[in-house]
């Protein structure tokens, strides 16, 4: 008698997915225990491995220490330890799935990574690399530095040469100024004295002049001979009977007053005469004498202290002018200032 067929399928044993990678990657799948597999499910065929997962492949072998130490460290390894991948199957699932559906496969981190020696290589290339790196950028600034400082010095050198020249033609320059302070003064001092000498033999030559002040003048179509006039006068009013050298009208014309006659005789003797004889000669007449020695010269020295003499007249202190300056008693020069 045969045992009958229970109308419920047995169970079919789960299949192993087969493996399209290389022979040394193993691809683990977990088997719930309570729920049945699929028959009819379709397994996806895994991806091809990256360069970076076939280095792993080839590291998980080197478990040890010893055998880690010798190992160059793959960038991708730190990046998934930083992620906090430490899953060995959830690597192989991240190898299974396609490219754009990376972003939903967790990665996991090979054995050999965690160990001591490994983060230590790592760590030291690191190190070694930063090291280098920043003794490059060290030597180009030195480097830099080098040429900056010996174009600073040369730059120096230039502008020092060009200091010690512009000194050198300042010390020059200073003592043609001395000279030449020297020359000026020098010449003011000439120049004093020159006009002081000119001024003197002006007043000498004027020692025979006198200025009568005070003529009528005749109306201007009437011709005025100046020398028949003072000669006469000097007849009449002097009883001098006296030859003149020259005489004429000095100075600008003013209305309502007339220029004075500046007159020259031929010795100084008859002109000390008319110079004794005039106030008496002259009481009862509007003009007078007056004596002709000051220069231009001594006219602005009479003119610039005036004021003063004209004050000082009124306290009873009197001043006279002659030979170019104002004389106390004595014939002393008094001190303005």
């Amino acid at each position: 008698m045969e045992p009958l067929k229970s109308a419920r399928p047995q169970r079919v044993a789960a299949t192993k997915p087969k493996n399209y990678g290389p022979a040394s990657r193993k691809i683990t799948t977990q088997v719930h225990s309570k729920s049945p597999p699929n028959p009819n499910a379709k397994v996806a065929s895994p991806t091809p491995l990256t360069p970076a997962a076939v280095q792993r492949e080839s590291l998980d072998g080197q478990a040890t220490t010893s055998d880690a130490e010798s190992v160059e460290l793959v960038p991708d390894d730190v990046t998934n330890m930083a992620a906090g991948s430490t899953s060995v199957d959830e690597e192989n699932a991240q190898h299974a799935v396609p490219h754009e559906k990376e972003g939903n496969a967790m990665a996991s981190t090979p054995t050999h990574i965690l160990t001591p020696g490994y983060l230590d290589i790592y760590f030291k290339q690191a190190t070694d690399r930063f090291h280098s790196m920043i003794q490059k950028a060290v030597d180009q600034c030195l480097e830099k530095l080098t040429t900056l400082e010996s174009s600073v010095d040369a730059s120096i050198q230039f502008e020092r040469k060009r200091v010690d020249a512009i000194e050198e033609n300042q010390k020059l320059m200073e003592s043609k100024m001395k000279m030449m302070e020297k020359e000026v003064a020098e010449l003011r001092s000439e120049v004093m004295k020159n006009k002081i000498a000119a001024n003197k033999s002006e007043r000498i030559s004027r020692r025979n002049n006198v200025r009568i002040v005070g003529v009528p003048e005749p109306p201007q179509d009437q011709r005025e001979d100046c020398v028949e006039a003072v000669e006469g006068l000097l007849r009449s009013k002097f009883e001098m009977e006296t030859k003149l050298e020259r005489a004429h009208r000095d100075g600008r014309k003013v209305e309502g007053r007339p220029r004075h006659i500046l007159v020259r005789f031929l010795s100084y003797r008859e002109k000390v005469d008319v110079m004794r004889r005039a106030r008496e000669a002259l009481k009862d007449e509007r003009c007078f004498v007056v004596d002709d020695l000051i220069t231009q010269s001594d006219l602005e020295e009479k003119r610039k202290w005036r004021d003063q003499v004209q004050e000082m007249y009124k306290k009873g202190t009197k001043l006279s002018f002659y030979a170019g300056k104002w004389r106390q008693h004595g014939g002393i020069p008094f001190n303005f200032k």
